[in-house]
């Protein structure tokens, strides 16, 4: 097994994402961080991402009970994302992986979580959830699944998870979000 593998199953066995979480929990820890049309590492397997060709701005920062997340003019490119990195021959070993979600947000929030497989002749393919997730105004929490195509892992060049927002603007306060994966 190596360093990575050990990092991401943990001691006790069960898959986990340690080293994201822990990316994540660290975000709590910095300041703003904004991008418009671009791309944004927030740590080494995490980053915030828009269409280059629109107009649309990401900001997250720290709040009071979580993470702050907005977004601005969604609707001016053809994507606007927070992404991460999994590696996939840790992903090969699951049979889904799981993004929990907890907010709390004064309009609806429209998102697709999707797993983005790199496929070794080029280009990618990605399996979302099936419907987006609808997230009425409030206090939320839902853990959306996606099955994991072990055969399709194996052979990747690489994998993420991608949160897509579908609105043209949000504002998400008190955000937790934890990456999982079951074995």
């Amino acid at each position: 097994m190596n360093a990575l593998e050990t990092i991401a199953r943990g001691p006790a066995g069960p898959l986990s994402l340690e080293f994201l979480q822990e990316q994540i929990a660290a975000l709590a820890d910095g300041g703003r961080r904004e991008i418009c049309a671009g791309h944004l590492d927030l740590g080494e397997d995490l980053w915030l991402s828009c269409d280059p060709g629109g107009q649309a701005r990401l900001t997250l920062e720290p709040g009071e009970d979580g993470l702050v997340l907005e977004l601005v003019a969604g609707d001016s490119g053809r994507w606007s994302c927070l992404g991460m990195r999994i590696p996939a021959d840790i992903l090969a070993q699951a049979q889904e992986a799981v993004l929990s979600l907890a907010l709390h947000s004064t309009g609806l929030i429209a998102c697709s979580p999707v797993l983005r497989y790199f496929l070794p002749e080029g280009g990618f393919r990605d399996v979302g959830t099936g419907a987006p997730l609808l997230l009425a105004p409030g206090a939320r929490a839902v853990h959306p699944g996606i099955p994991v195509d072990r055969a399709l892992a194996e052979q990747a060049a690489g994998c993420e998870l991608n949160l897509f927002f579908l609105n043209d603007r949000f504002r998400a306060d008190r955000l937790r979000l934890e990456p999982r994966l079951q074995g």
